[in-house]
């Protein structure tokens, strides 16, 4: 709704779509905005409704936190899927870190940012194209800042920053002012919910 109303307000800069719901593919394709594709499920309706109508979308991928994005299992079936729908314009492909605040899950989160990298290059590698990428939440940008691949989207992802850069103990010794005061309050709607293989 958000975007549609900015479309119609005359903001003509990208607009990206987070968590997208499959009846809404409608309007996104009538007023250019770009989905976040997060199962193969939702690009293959999306695909549907464009029905050869160029679109941008926004890859996620699953790296750990088991939350949204497409797995590495499906990676070769995206890819397929992709070469078959030209009319598909990758803008940028990204995941999240589950737990990169915390030092005691660092060999986790270098997991993370080693198989994003991976699948990165498996998609750009089959495509024969070069996408933009990012991978750090509000902390990693401050702990991981080697990982911030050839895309800062680190401005649009810093606002939740705002919420726990006062606690010290996620920015060690940045020194980050802790003058912070809650400038707004965020509400979800559960979008999936994914069935997991017990370890």
């Amino acid at each position: 709704d958000e975007g549609v109303t900015l479309r119609r307000n005359g903001i003509k800069t990208p607009i990206m779509v987070m968590n997208p719901d499959k009846v809404d593919f409608n309007r996104m394709i009538q007023y250019q905005l770009e989905p976040e594709i997060y199962s193969i499920s939702i690009l293959e309706k999306l695909i549907e409704k464009a029905d050869g109508v160029p679109i941008c979308i926004h890859l996620k991928i699953e790296t750990g936190m088991n939350r949204l994005g497409i797995p590495s299992t499906e990676i070769n079936v995206l890819i397929d899927i992709l070469s078959n729908h030209r009319n598909i314009t990758i803008k940028t492909i990204f995941s999240h870190l589950s737990a990169s605040e915390d030092e005691i899950f660092d060999n986790f989160t270098h997991q993370q940012i080693d198989t994003f990298n991976a699948i990165c290059t498996s998609i750009e590698q089959a495509l024969q194209i070069k996408i933009p990428k990012h991978i750090l939440n509000s902390a990693g940008i401050v702990r991981f800042k080697d990982a911030q691949f050839n895309f800062v989207a680190n401005v649009w992802r810093q606002d939740t920053a705002l919420f726990w850069l006062y606690n010290p103990s996620y920015v060690g010794d940045n020194n980050v002012s802790a003058d912070l005061l809650n400038a707004w309050t965020p509400t979800n709607t559960i979008t999936d919910v994914p069935s997991l293989t017990a370890t």
